[in-house]
């Protein structure tokens, strides 16, 4: 059964560049609600509801809209894209030590200083937003609080937990953002595209036919693609924080773009 709402193509992953003559790739249907490329995000348009139970009820989250629906933001529009220095893998402890049983997979994007600083809007965005409902969103902390004052935004900012990563200019390391990637084989996974990004003799450029891929091609490192990301439910909070899932819900990767030792 597809997920309600899942994504199923994104207006910023077309699968031909605007220049391309009609006997390429022709882009497939786009899902019904189509991606925000990052750039053009608009913050205004974040929306939040009520704190509401999880199924485990150890948890809670606030369902949030971008102009009334999920939001979907693309990384990247063809014919650009960005790199993903590290492969889709699982999560590992603060030391570089794998994780007992199954745990989670994630994987990394580089952003530019602008992204950076527009995903940081989103964060401080929804943080500002949830202030108000802070006492239901952090009831633990509330009740502890009660007589000193109440559970502050710098409290509920101490709670966030963000998935950004600044830019590490020592050792040369782009801003990057780390995502959620399903690898059960029994729920819906990433859609994964292959294809090649050329250039003609003119200057302009287009992608070849693209092939399927899989979460396998997901894990190799330095791969060139075009991710589309989505909000898992809403803003989530729990034992381990407060925070915003993105999920990798479409990939297209460019695998003559890859970059080696």
């Amino acid at each position: 059964m597809p997920r309600k709402d899942a994504f199923k193509g994104p207006e910023g992953v077309k699968r031909a560049a605007a220049a391309a003559p009609e006997t390429e790739a022709p882009a497939p249907k786009l899902g019904k609600r189509e991606p925000v490329l990052l750039s053009e995000l608009d913050v205004s348009k974040i929306e939040l509801g009520k704190v509401t139970e999880g199924k485990s009820k150890l948890d809670q989250f606030v369902p949030l809209s971008y102009e009334g629906g999920r939001l979907h933001i693309a990384l990247a529009k063809l014919p650009d894209y960005t790199r993903a220095p590290f492969k889709a893998a699982p999560g590992k402890d603060k030391h570089g030590n794998e994780l007992p049983g199954d745990p989670a997979w994630g994987m990394a994007f580089d952003l530019t200083d602008e992204q950076y600083d527009k995903f940081k809007a989103l964060e401080e965005t929804v943080i500002t937003k949830l202030y108000p409902m802070r006492d239901e969103l952090l009831p633990e902390l509330a009740k502890s609080k009660e007589d000193r004052g109440g559970v502050t935004e710098e409290n509920v900012r101490d709670a966030f937990r963000s998935k950004l990563k600044k830019k590490n200019e020592e050792k040369g390391y782009a801003p990057n953002l780390r995502v959620f990637v399903q690898h059960q084989p029994d729920r819906p996974q990433c859609k994964v595209s292959k294809m090649h990004l050329k250039e003609r003799a003119d200057g302009t450029k287009y992608i070849t036919k693209p092939v399927q891929g899989s979460l396998a091609d997901l894990q190799n490192d330095r791969l060139a693609v075009v991710p589309v990301i989505s909000l898992v439910r809403g803003v989530y909070s729990g034992q381990t924080g407060v925070g915003l899932k993105f999920e990798l819900t479409a990939c297209d990767i460019l695998t003559n773009l890859r970059e080696t030792n």
